[in-house]
């Protein structure tokens, strides 16, 4: 008969929480929101990249030599490379000076008719340190490209000043690295070292945000019914500790339940992923999901429940302490830490 109870109030938790709006929203479009904030970036930044008309900026020169020049023209059309309409524009200065050009091409950037200015001075020839201010600083893409840029050129001046030709000094500071790592297991290659730890890191996130979500649920289940007074008619007719375990079995069962069909949907997705990639110009070729057992896949499931289980029940005991919401507030925040 007690089980009964228990079931009842398993069967209650889970039915009312899967039969809500937002449950069937986040479950259906819960891995389309991932892969859109995953594909997004690449998107904008590569827009980022084709806006020639963000590129325009001042190279404030006052080191003295042609380091302004070469940096301009290695951007070779603004920072981003895209238009030479748009080329850097170099404005010796000295050093007395610098505080006054910087003043009138910050009103300019203000004006919205210049995107920014670099300024280049001795402590560039000296330690390597540039200042720019402008309107695109968040353009991640195009301050990775000046910096680059102004690494290079400041390397062959130094290599020139050395006695070794400016040509030579450009091909040595061209030279780049890039190692493509690979899973290596038992059973031969498994993909991409670097897909590995981010499929990893994801499923780790993954499981934090679904203990952490139902577990709040919990806490706020049980507050919910202490404040309706529910708790005290439900408590007349089942145990009190079988009455948490219904409620944590069936909260966690609502988690389990989104979890299974995320990763569902998400398998299909990522069989059709070539063609969406390929819409925002990604290439999917050198994209492969690591090698998953059917061991990982049942520890993943150990993990979630026992993780789950622990977490809700310090959750429950914490809504069982407090009798407001600014109380539940309080009381969860040792357990979320």
């Amino acid at each position: 008969m007690a089980d009964r109870k228990m079931w009842a109030v398993i069967r209650r938790e889970y039915l009312e929480r899967v039969r809500t709006r937002w449950f069937l929203i986040g479950t259906l479009f819960g891995p389309l929101l991932i892969g859109t904030l995953m594909i997004l970036p690449s998107v904008m930044a590569r827009r980022d990249r084709d806006k020639p008309g963000d590129s325009r900026i001042v190279i404030l020169d006052a080191t003295g030599s042609a380091l302004g020049e070469r940096v301009a023209e290695r951007l070779m059309g603004g920072i981003d490379g895209t238009a030479s309409t748009n080329r850097a524009r170099v404005q010796p200065v000295t050093t007395g000076a610098i505080a006054a050009a910087e003043s009138l091409l910050t009103q300019r950037v203000m004006a919205d008719s210049l995107a920014g200015y670099l300024v280049l001075d001795s402590a560039t020839l000296a330690s390597g340190d540039a200042r720019y201010a402008g309107r695109n600083t968040t353009a991640i893409f195009a301050m990775q490209r000046l910096e680059r840029s102004l690494q290079s050129e400041l390397l062959v001046q130094r290599m020139g000043e050395r006695g070794i030709d400016a040509e030579v000094g450009r091909q040595l500071a061209a030279t780049r690295v890039d190692i493509s790592t690979e899973q290596l297991s038992d059973k031969g290659r498994g993909g991409s070292g670097k897909l590995n730890f981010v499929f990893g890191m994801a499923v780790a996130l993954l499981l934090y945000m679904m203990v952490f979500v139902y577990g709040l649920n919990v806490l706020r289940g049980v507050l919910e019914e202490k404040q309706t007074r529910v708790a005290e008619v439900v408590i007349a007719s089942i145990a009190p500790a079988r009455l948490l375990i219904g409620k944590v079995i069936g909260v966690g069962s609502v988690g389990l339940t989104q979890m299974l069909i995320w990763f569902a949907t998400s398998a299909l997705l990522w069989q059709a992923r070539a063609p969406l990639f390929a819409r925002f110009g990604i290439d999917a070729a050198p994209m492969a999901l690591p090698e998953i057992t059917a061991l990982q896949v049942g520890a993943l499931l150990v993990f979630f429940v026992a993780g789950f289980l622990f977490y809700a029940g310090l959750f429950a005991a914490a809504g069982a302490t407090v009798g407001s919401e600014q109380e539940a507030q309080q009381a969860q925040m040792p357990i979320v830490l």
